[in-house]
């Protein structure tokens, strides 16, 4: 899962949480509107906190601009699995919540494979599948030890392809990630630039890419450019950017 970072409450502007979440997160992402507008002008849509359950879970607390708790996602290494400590990290089980709309995304490992649910709203229905073990590749928020197992190809400039898990689509979705060059003169120097995509050609038009830029020196993700996994108040996806923030030294 995430790595453990020394105890230290982060601070971020615009940001608001209750003490003790402040206190526990070892990561802060703040989300702001992805068109361009002036950087002061950007409200901020909400900020989520990345609190840790012990060494093999995760809590992903979601707080809009009044601090009110908007979402809630659990992030945990799946049981019975087989597979490597580095497919572990990239293949959480996952359950996130949406507490003004109903929304549930799932996926969890089953005896057959993997089981995507999705509600989205209260007055849907769940719509549920199941996919092989070996058509799936990354989970969520495990795209992070992913790009970190992958670093060397990446950086080298190679393209990486995988499958995605998409629990509102029900099925697994192919993607492909490569580095680009950074938008950002802040970020053109010891920061690795990464632009996802739809690996099928015939069918990129349909969605936004998604661009991240992680630091070199810790290769933590420092920013996110796309559509998020958080609807906005009327239930439509949006496009957002994130910035993240963490604690200044991490411990062994």
């Amino acid at each position: 899962m995430l790595e453990i970072l020394a105890a230290a409450a982060i601070t971020v502007t615009g940001c608001q949480a209750p003490d003790w979440v402040a206190d526990e997160a070892v990561a802060i992402g703040r989300a702001v509107p992805a068109k361009k507008v002036p950087p002061g002008n950007k409200a901020i849509q909400y900020c989520e906190y990345f609190v840790p359950q012990g060494a093999d879970a995760v809590r992903v607390l979601y707080f809009d601009s009044q601090g009110e708790k908007i979402a809630e996602k659990r992030l945990a290494k799946a049981t019975g699995s087989d597979a490597s400590s580095v497919a572990d990290d990239s293949l959480p089980e996952v359950n996130q919540k949406d507490f003004r709309l109903g929304e549930v995304r799932e996926v969890g490992r089953s005896e057959n494979g993997w089981t995507f649910r999705y509600r989205k709203n209260h007055d849907s229905q769940w719509r549920e599948t199941t996919v092989g073990i070996q058509d799936l590749d990354v989970i969520d928020a495990g795209f992070d030890p992913y790009v970190r197992e992958h670093w060397s190809q990446l950086s080298r400039g190679q393209e990486v392809a995988f499958g995605f898990a998409s629990p509102v689509h029900g099925r697994v979705i192919r993607l492909r990630a490569r580095s680009v060059s950074c938008q950002r003169a802040d970020h053109a120097r010891n920061h690795l630039c990464v632009k996802v995509d739809l690996a099928q050609p015939w069918l990129r038009w349909l969605a936004g890419d998604i661009y991240l830029v992680y630091s070199s020196d810790d290769r933590r993700l420092r920013y996110f450019d796309g559509v998020v996994n958080i609807l906005d108040a009327g239930g439509d996806s949006q496009p957002l950017q994130i910035e993240y923030f963490y604690p200044s030294k991490p411990t062994s």
